[in-house]
């Protein structure tokens, strides 16, 4: 039955696409009235994002807790990816894995390069605010940061830092790519001056590390690390080696394939005692050290002495597991 229901719905979309405006008017109709099965695939035919974009997360008590993500007029690539496919498939399985490493897990959650604050407003509502620390230099990605957190609530609960992270403090240039799109909200700028082949300007950011943050902030411990900083994950990683040797949160980072920091991560992961795994759409996979992913650059890192809570992680998003031949 849902699969007769989604298909009616996309056949449905893609007659009311072909009528223009008149197709915006019945996706705005659909979103308005929860119809999101029908609204979603049209959006995608007609170029449609709500003003407010629904963010639906389960806390720590079990209970549904609803957040919204400004939708930009389009312009935020994550949100209108957010509306297209929906949270849970978005970057599948990370929203899933990271709403457990949440709620398992006690101390503050760093998010570095939060960007306009998907994965910060997330995981604000699955737990007390006050656990989260969300990192952005880049102005535009900044202002975009503050507005969502004001939309849900959470903008004097959730601690904002201006700053970029990096193996050592003071300041960097940040290199912004050419633009392509429009209006659309950057999502790659970064410190790596080759990240991307052409760029439109720069600006001079300052930049903190893990380790120092987290002895200014007086943080006692760390329960959840995110990096996602466009080519420039090692060095923020190097920053923060203290803070995963004594407080031993889980990681979740991203490998890329092109512009690859797999032998500096992979040599920051092994001096830090963890174990690395890959996050496939369907499965997590345990590997040996820190590898490129064929399936994609999510990827996790728990430290090698709490197997059991990578378990425990791992049945809380419903995700399968599958190990690695040889040991790290």
């Amino acid at each position: 039955m849902p699969g007769s229901v989604a298909r009616f719905a996309n056949q449905l979309a893609r007659r009311a696409a072909r009528m223009g405006p008149f197709g915006v008017a019945i996706a705005k109709a659909a979103q308005a009235a929860g119809m999101t099965a029908l609204s979603r695939p049209l959006s995608g035919l007609c170029d449609y994002v709500p003003d407010r974009v629904p963010l639906d997360v389960t806390d720590r008590t079990g209970r549904r807790r609803r957040g919204r993500m400004h939708g930009a007029g389009g312009n935020d690539a994550v949100v209108r990816k957010v509306w297209l496919a929906g949270w849970d498939d978005y970057e599948r399985p990370l929203p899933a894995v990271y709403a457990a490493a949440v709620r398992l897990t006690g101390g503050a959650v760093l998010e570095v390069g939060a960007n306009s604050g998907l994965y910060a407003v997330a995981a604000a509502l699955l737990d007390d605010p006050a656990r989260v620390h969300a990192f952005e230099p880049f102005p535009p990605a900044l202002r975009s940061l503050e507005q969502n957190l004001e939309l849900n609530g959470l903008r004097v609960k959730v601690a904002v830092v201006p700053k970029a992270c990096g193996a050592q403090p003071g300041e960097a240039t940040m290199y912004i790519p050419a633009r392509k799109h429009g209006d659309v909200l950057e999502t790659s700028a970064s410190l790596r001056v080759d990240f991307k082949g052409q760029h439109s300007g720069a600006i001079t950011v300052p930049v903190t590390t893990v380790d120092a943050y987290v002895a200014e902030a007086g943080l006692r411990g760390v329960g959840v690390l995110k990096a996602d900083v466009e080519g420039f994950e090692a060095p923020a990683m190097r920053g923060g080696l203290g803070t995963l040797r004594t407080m031993r949160p889980l990681v979740f980072l991203e490998v890329l394939a092109w512009k690859t920091e797999a032998p500096e991560l992979e040599l920051i992961r092994a001096e830090a005692g963890y174990r690395a795994v890959w996050m496939l759409p369907d499965r997590l996979v345990e590997r040996p050290g820190v590898e490129v992913c064929p399936g994609g650059d999510n990827q996790l890192w728990y430290p090698q002495e709490n197997r059991d809570l990578f378990l425990r992680l791992a049945d809380a998003a419903k995700v399968p597991i599958h190990s690695a031949d040889r040991p790290a």
